[in-house]
Formats: C-alpha cells, structure tokens, sequence
C-alpha cells in the first residue's frame, strides 16, 4: 500500500456511495467502487461521513479502514453500527443513548471496537457574511471575463429549418407582397432602417457582422432582426460560409426594399 498522499472528504457521502448510486451490472465498475476499492493503491484516502449506515454500499462497508461512530437515533442504524463495530447485540441501546461528544472507534489492528471521547476543537473565528461576499466578488470578477452568454430565444421562436441546416434547396415560396402597408409603416423605427441599409450595403455580411458594424449588441441586434422578419421587410437564409461552418445571412425583401427606398426619399 502506498503512502497516504491525498484526501478526499465528503460530509455527505450517501451522495457518493449510496447502494442507489453504486448498483451497476454487468461487467461495469462505478467510479465510485473504485474509489473506495482501488485508489488506496495510488496514496489517496477517503474520509466520509453518512447518516446511514445501513444504505452505504457493501463495497464500502468491507474496505473501511477506520470506523468512528457517533449516537445514532434508530433502532436500525445503531444495530447496523454495532455490527460494522463488531460489538455485541447487547451494545446496541449504549449507542442509541450514547452523550455528545461521545463515540466508539475501530481501526485495523484493534481488537475490538474502543469507546472514545472527542474534544471540541476551537477552530477559531469563523469568517463573516460581508467577508465571505468580499472573497467571492474577486472570483466572480474573474469567472465574468471568461463566461461567454448566448442570446435568449423567446418561446414564440420559429422552428428551426432542417432543410436549411442541412444546405438543401428551399422548396418556392409564394411570391412576396410588394405593397408597404400602413402598420409597418407605424412600426417601423430608425433602428430598423439602420439594419436594412448595413443589409442593403453589405449583402454578404453575416449576421454578427451587421451588429459590429452598427455597433449593437447582440441582445439589441437579435430583437431589431426578430421585428423586421415579423413585418416581412428582410429574410434570414442559412448557407455555409469559408470555413465551411453555416451562418446566417439577411436579405432584403421586395417590401423591405421598397419601405427603405420611400424613407430615404
């Protein structure tokens, strides 16, 4: 056996090593066996803590090294603590009543389990509220700079084109209405006729190239492109681009164009 080199700690190691969590069948080993069956061999030990005894998984139950057991409140918990102990059934109810700070202990070479009283260790001062949220501000600074947010599809989006993705030919559509109605006209903005003039001026852009040109942030740019697809003023065509990855690129329609040359009349 190796030196002790590392220790993992769990104060919930049901999580880890629960029956429900270990069952596996078949050939397979959960990660988690071989964490409490294999990796002694490479100095790291596991120090865990569980309410229930009763619910760890055998294969952890059988490689304990040292075992300490505080009171336990049931019935079931304390008989299966007495016998991971190798205590006698009539052990039992002194752990089920046993006082605060109190327990009994085993380990390899004992020969059989000691009852021990455990000492509260002052650790010292613990940290405030304000001192914690001043540690965490720095590293909430630093994990900012490297998150990278995608825009938020609403629930009404269209569905997707597979077709489109996929580089197929688009079946023919009907032909597109070319007379500017009166409620475009109302909706229409100047954040708008900004999107379909970068379209108008530079045809093979992609989508994100518009926004840098016009200075927007996606967030703004997603919402002004979603306005002019709703009033049928542009299209939106996948094809692939020089790298070979698929982009978006906008088009103007008949309507669009006609709306763009009336403002700028």
């Amino acid at each position: 056996m190796s030196d002790l080199r590392r220790l993992i700690v769990s104060d919930e190691a049901l999580l880890e090593l629960g029956q429900d969590l270990t069952a596996t069948s078949g050939p397979y080993l959960s990660p988690y066996k071989r964490l409490v069956t294999q990796v002694r061999y490479t100095g790291t030990g596991f120090l865990g803590a569980a309410q229930m005894g009763s619910e760890l998984d055998p294969s952890v139950t059988s490689n304990i090294a040292f075992l300490a057991c505080l009171r336990c409140s049931r019935l079931q918990e304390a008989r299966e603590a007495a016998r991971m102990l190798g205590l006698s059934e009539d052990r039992v109810d002194e752990i089920l009543h046993l006082p605060l700070g109190y327990g009994f202990v085993r380990s390899a070479g004992f020969d059989a389990a000691v009852k021990v009283w455990l000492p509260d260790f002052p650790l010292g001062p613990f940290p405030s509220d304000a001192e914690v949220e001043q540690l965490l501000a720095i590293e909430r600074e630093a994990l900012a700079k490297e998150i990278a947010y995608s825009p938020a599809d609403p629930d009404d989006a269209a569905p997707l084109d597979v077709a489109a993705i996929l580089g197929e030919q688009p079946k023919a559509t009907a032909a597109e209405p070319v007379v500017v109605d009166d409620a475009t006209r109302a909706q229409f903005l100047r954040e708008h006729q900004q999107l379909l003039q970068d379209i108008r001026d530079h045809p093979s852009a992609s989508v994100t190239q518009h926004y840098r040109h016009l200075g927007w942030s996606a967030w703004r740019g997603n919402r002004v492109k979603r306005q002019l697809l709703d009033m049928q003023l542009i299209r939106s065509e996948r094809q692939k681009s020089a790298n070979g990855r698929p982009q978006d690129i906008l088009s103007l329609t008949e309507k669009g164009r006609l709306l763009l040359n009336e403002r700028q009349t």
